[in-house]
């Protein structure tokens, strides 16, 4: 895991693999494994952290539809869900581009899913 991965900075909008850890180091309802992440940060950068949000094809609760986008899923011709309230921070090196090449998620579904975090998190209060 010591090695980075990709060959140029991640931006937003795009989707990459992510290496979470393995099962046996997590605590439930964490992510583990690899998932396919899509990038949040703005700022660029090869080397070190961007914030991204994890990409399930596990159906999601309707119920708790303010935590979740539903999108295409970006490397299977199936539905995949963007888990809003599960935003991450981690080093580029668990970052890994699939096999098809990097992706790019829809404008219309980004602004979604950018809405979502939002509101899952605390207002700033003057």
């Amino acid at each position: 895991m010591g090695r980075l991965r990709i060959n140029s900075a991640p931006k937003i909008k795009q989707v990459y693999w992510c290496e979470f850890p393995p099962q046996g180091g997590r605590i439930d309802p964490e992510f583990f494994d690899p998932h396919p992440v899509i990038i949040l940060s703005r700022r660029r950068t090869l080397w070190g952290v961007v914030t991204v949000v994890p990409v399930t094809t596990r159906p999601q609760n309707d119920s708790e539809k303010n935590y979740w986008v539903e999108i295409q899923a970006p490397f299977k011709d199936e539905p995949a869900w963007v888990l809003c309230n599960h935003i991450t921070t981690v080093s580029t090196k668990r970052l890994r581009v699939d096999r098809k090449g990097i992706k790019t998620i829809p404008e219309n579904s980004f602004q979604e899913i950018v809405q979502k975090v939002l509101k899952n998190l605390p207002w700033v209060r003057e």
